[in-house]
Order: structure tokens, then sequence, then C-alpha cells
């Protein structure tokens, strides 16, 4: 993923976050002065931020940021992965009588919040 990383993402793979940190110390040592744009610059601190944050919380190999406004509707996706509810990608009985607010905050208890930029993300602690 070349592509900016942005605290507007629903998700953010671990992976995606590294090859975005490469692309920009690449660049930045690609400048005689090894200097960046302000605006990449503050995006390269930012996920560096996140990368320290996943190896204090034991996801150094793989893991996925979840936005908080984003975790009810990544529950409901896990939810339908672990129990292929009714095999063809749709949520069946119980899963469609479901409290999914209530069922995102019981999953926070096995996450822990970071902050990007001023958003709120969750990775599996």
């Amino acid at each position: 993923m070349a592509e900016r990383i942005e605290n507007d993402c629903d998700t953010i793979e671990l992976s995606d976050l590294r090859a975005r940190v490469l692309i920009l110390e690449g660049q930045r040592d690609d400048h005689d002065d090894g200097t960046l744009s302000s605006a990449d610059e503050e995006e390269l601190i930012q996920l560096r931020h996140l990368l320290v944050a996943a190896s204090h919380y034991g996801s150094e190999q793989s893991a996925t940021f979840i936005r908080d406004r984003h975790l009810e509707d990544y529950a409901r996706q896990l939810a339908d992965d672990l129990h292929d509810a009714d095999g063809d990608g749709g949520l069946n009985w119980p899963f469609n009588h479901v409290d999914w607010a209530s069922a995102a905050a019981e999953l926070r208890q096995d996450y822990t919040e970071v902050d990007f930029d001023g958003v709120s993300y969750w990775i599996r602690s």
C-alpha cells in the first residue's frame, strides 16, 4: 500500500502501516537534505507512533487497528467469519438478533485503545 494512511480509515493493517513507513523513509533518504514535506513528516511521526503501540501490545507480527466508530461492524463481521453463520456471507439467527453495540463493548476488553492523531483505534492486546 503506497497510499497515505490517515485517521479516517475504518481499519489499518499492520503490514500496510509498515510498508507506508518504509516508503516515507525511502523518500526521505532520496532527498539530498533528508527532509520530507511537512504533511509527509507528520504522517511518518503518527505512523511510527502506531508501530510503537503495536509492539507494546504484543502485536508485532500482524494486527489490525480498528477505528472506534467501526468496532460494532467489526464485531459483526468477526462473528460472521468465525461462525460462517449461514454459509453465504449473511448473518442469520441468532446473529441477526444480537445487540452488536453490547457485543462490541465486550470485545473491547481484549483490545487496547491507541490514539492516531486524535482518533481512537483499538488493537488486540
